[in-house]
C-alpha cells in the first residue's frame, strides 16, 4: 500500500506513456480514467470458481515460481487473501450492464471479451501485432 498522493501521481504517469497494461482498477475515478484513455479493453467472463482457482494455483506454485510481473518480496499470503475479497465482491462491479457499456465503445476503442482459451489466444495475437506495428 502506498499513500493516495502517490498512487495517484504513479497512476497518472502510467497513462502519461506511450504504452501500459493495467489489471483491474482502484477507484472509480481511476477506472474511468482508464476507459477515456485505453485503446484496448478487456472484459474477463470466466466462470468465479476458475478465476478463484487461478489465485489459488498462482499462491501454490509462489515458492518455486514468482507470478510474472510481481514486485519482489510481495506479501503473497496477504495477496492471495485480499484477492479473494475482490473476487467475492467482484460479480456486483462486473454486470452485463458494464460488460455492454464496454461494448459500446467500439469502434473507437478495440473490445475483448474472454470467454475461453481461445479469445485469449485472439486477444494475444491482436496485442502481438499491435506491438510489432509500434500501435
Amino acid at each position: 500500500m502506498v499513500a493516495d498522493e502517490v498512487f495517484a501521481r504513479r497512476f497518472n504517469d502510467v497513462l502519461e506513456s506511450p504504452a501500459w497494461v493495467l489489471d483491474g482498477f482502484a477507484s472509480p475515478a481511476t477506472f474511468q480514467a482508464t476507459l477515456e484513455r485505453a485503446t484496448v479493453l478487456v472484459y474477463v467472463e470466466r466462470p468465479l470458481p476458475l478465476h478463484y482457482w487461478w489465485v489459488t494455483k498462482r499462491f501454490i506454485l509462489s515458492p518455486v515460481a514468482k507470478p510474472i510481473g510481481w514486485p519482489k518480496n510481495s506479501p503473497m499470503l496477504a495477496s492471495t487473501l485480499a484477492s479473494y475479497r475482490y473476487l467475492r465482491l467482484s460479480p456486483r462491479f462486473w454486470t452485463a450492464q458494464l460488460k455492454q457499456r464496454l461494448l459500446s465503445l467500439r469502434p473507437t476503442k478495440r473490445v475483448h471479451v474472454v470467454r475461453s482459451a481461445g479469445d485469449e489466444k485472439v486477444l494475444l495475437e491482436e496485442i502481438r501485432g499491435m506491438a510489432t506495428q509500434g500501435t
